[in-house]
């Protein structure tokens, strides 16, 4: 939708919508952060999380006032973002490393992420893909230093990055 048709909607809803929106934003704001924060643990995005479900009910008022439960569908929609903007986070955590975030890049800074479970940034398998992808080894270098075929330690890895997408997945 574009921003002239999104102000004309929200410029054309009745006033009782309004008042539903001001009076649940100044009993259940704080709540509804809290629980966005207990899915993201930040703040700010909690914070985010909220206002963008209070922007989608202005959005979509007659389904939001047509509701029977209008808290609840809040609740949902802080749910819903709140887990879309874990994936995201979770997404680049996964594929973007920022060079200040690893100090000298080397396998002992694993614990910089402190997002991941323990028993997933000490596995043998999360060592390697850290070092492939952080370290800036290559495979060649790696099956040397781990006295492996090339052929081997590229599946290594291989299986490595899917094991990992399978527990992040768990986590959610």
């Amino acid at each position: 939708m574009k921003h002239r048709e999104k102000t004309a909607v929200l410029q054309e809803r009745p006033s009782s919508v309004d008042k539903l929106i001001d009076q649940i934003f100044l009993s259940d704001y704080k709540n509804m952060e809290l629980f966005s924060y207990s899915k993201l643990r930040d703040h700010q995005l909690a914070e985010t999380a909220v206002q963008e479900a209070f922007l989608l009910a202005l959005e979509h008022y007659e389904k939001f006032s047509s509701s029977e439960d209008p808290v609840g569908w809040l609740y949902e929609a802080v749910r819903y973002i709140s887990l879309h903007i874990f994936r995201e986070r979770q997404y680049l955590l996964l594929h973007t490393v920022a060079l200040s975030d690893v100090p000298d890049s080397s396998i002992e800074h694993i614990d910089t992420y402190p997002l991941l479970p323990c028993e997933i940034r000490e596995s043998p398998e999360m060592k390697l893909l850290w070092e492939f992808y952080v370290a800036g080894y290559s495979a060649r270098e790696l099956a040397e230093k781990y006295d492996l075929e090339l052929g081997a330690c590229k599946m290594r890895i291989f299986r490595a990055r899917q094991k990992l997408s399978e527990q992040l997945k768990s986590l959610k």
